[in-house]
C-alpha cells in the first residue's frame, strides 16, 4: 500500500475507535440520532475542510482557515438574524342561491327563453351554485441586520412564495320534479349545469431587497432602499357554456373557444373534470422599486420625516371575454 495513504487510515481508525468505545460506555451513542447529531454540530468544520482541500489538491496551501472562521464567528454574533415561513392548506364547500343573477340575466340580456329542460319546455329560473375552493401558500423571508446601535446601518434579504387556489364554481339549474336544465344543453357530464368555472390559479414570487440608514446626527437620519423582483402568474382552466348552447345564444366564453367555430375542432385536452381547456395564460415580469426617507427629530417625541416610494403590487392574468377585440383581454400591469 502506498505510504501517502497512512495518514488518511489511521484518521478512519482512531474514528472508528473512538466512535466505539463511546457505543460501549454510552446506551444508544451508536443510534443514527447521535451520529446526525454529530454531523450537524461540526458541519461548519467539515463545510471548511471540504473548501481548504480543493485548495490543497491545485498546489496551494491556506492558513488562514482557522482565522476566518473566527472572524465571521464574531460577525454573525453581531447581526440580527430572522427567518420567517409559513405554509397553509384550505378546502372550502359552498351552496349558494343564484336566482338573482337569473333576473338580471334574463332581464338584460332575455336569456330565460333559453333555459329549457328535455322536453323543450322552459324551467323554473332558479339558479344554484356550487362551489369548490382548495388553497395552498408556502412563504419563507430571511432577513440579516447589522447592529442599529451604529451611526450607519443596513437590513438585507430574500423572499419566496408560492400560492396555489383550484377554483370550481358549478351553476345548475335544478328545476321542479326533475325537470332541470336540458341535458343536451348542459355542460358534458354536469346534468343542468348552465356554466362550470374549473381554474387554477398559481401565483409565484420572488425577491432579495436591501435597506441602509445613515444617522447623520442625533437630529438627522437618511434611509435609501431597493427590492428587485420577479413573478410569474399563471391561470389554467375552463370557465363558460357548453358548445350546444353557445351556439344557440352565441353568448362567451365556453367550449367553442376550445378550439373553432366547430365541435370538431375541439382540440384542447381536458382540464381537470372540465370539458376542455380555453384559458392557458402566464404573465411573467421582473423589476426593481425604490424607497427614499429622510427625517427630523425634534426631541424624542416628535419628528418630521418626508418618503418616495414606488411601491408594488404584481400584474397578472385575465379571464374576460372581449366580443369587441374577439379574445381575453389583456394582462393587467403591476402597481
Amino acid at each position: 500500500m502506498n505510504e501517502k495513504y497512512f495518514p488518511l487510515l489511521a484518521t478512519i481508525a482512531v474514528f472508528a475507535a473512538i466512535f466505539v468505545i463511546g457505543g460501549f460506555f454510552y446506551p444508544n451513542f451508536l443510534s443514527t440520532q447521535v451520529f446526525g447529531d454529530i454531523l450537524a454540530d461540526n458541519a461548519f468544520i467539515i463545510i471548511a475542510a471540504i473548501g481548504t482541500t480543493f485548495v490543497i489538491l491545485s498546489g496551494g496551501i491556506d492558513l488562514s482557515i482557522g482565522s476566518m472562521i473566527g472572524f465571521v464567528g464574531v460577525v454573525i454574533a453581531n447581526l440580527d438574524v430572522v427567518y420567517s415561513g409559513s405554509v397553509m392548506n384550505r378546502n372550502t364547500h359552498s351552496i349558494a342561491d343564484y336566482s338573482d343573477y337569473s333576473y338580471f340575466y334574463d332581464l338584460h340580456y332575455h336569456s330565460g327563453p333559453f333555459w329549457t329542460d328535455n322536453a323543450g319546455k322552459v324551467v323554473e329560473p332558479q339558479e344554484e351554485v356550487i362551489t369548490h375552493g382548495h388553497y395552498n401558500k408556502w412563504s419563507n423571508e430571511l432577513r440579516i441586520a447589522t447592529p442599529q446601535t451604529y451611526p450607519v446601518k443596513g437590513q438585507f434579504g430574500v423572499f419566496a412564495q408560492r400560492s396555489l387556489h383550484d377554483i370550481w364554481e358549478q351553476y345548475v339549474i335544478p328545476g321542479l320534479n326533475g325537470d332541470g336544465f336540458a341535458t343536451n344543453l348542459s355542460i358534458p357530464g354536469y346534468p343542468t349545469t348552465i356554466w362550470l368555472t374549473n381554474l387554477e390559479r398559481v401565483d409565484r414570487d420572488q425577491a432579495v431587497f436591501g435597506q441602509v440608514t445613515w444617522d447623520i446626527d442625533p437630529s438627522w437620519s437618511v434611509t435609501g432602499g431597493l427590492r428587485y423582483f420577479k413573478a410569474q402568474n399563471s391561470l389554467q382552466g375552463f370557465y363558460g357554456y357548453s358548445y350546444n348552447y353557445q351556439q344557440l345564444t352565441g353568448y362567451h366564453s365556453g367550449m367553442e373557444n376550445c378550439g373553432g367555430p366547430n365541435a370538431a375542432l375541439l382540440t384542447y385536452q381536458p382540464f381537470l373534470e372540465s370539458p376542455c381547456t380555453n384559458l392557458n395564460q402566464t404573465v411573467d415580469e421582473s423589476g426593481h422599486t425604490e424607497r427614499v426617507s429622510i427625517s427630523y427629530k425634534f426631541d424624542p417625541s416628535r419628528m418630521v420625516y418626508a418618503t418616495y416610494s414606488t411601491g408594488f403590487r404584481p400584474g397578472g392574468v385575465n379571464r374576460v371575454f372581449d366580443a369587441a377585440i374577439g379574445k381575453i383581454f389583456p394582462p393587467y400591469q403591476p402597481d
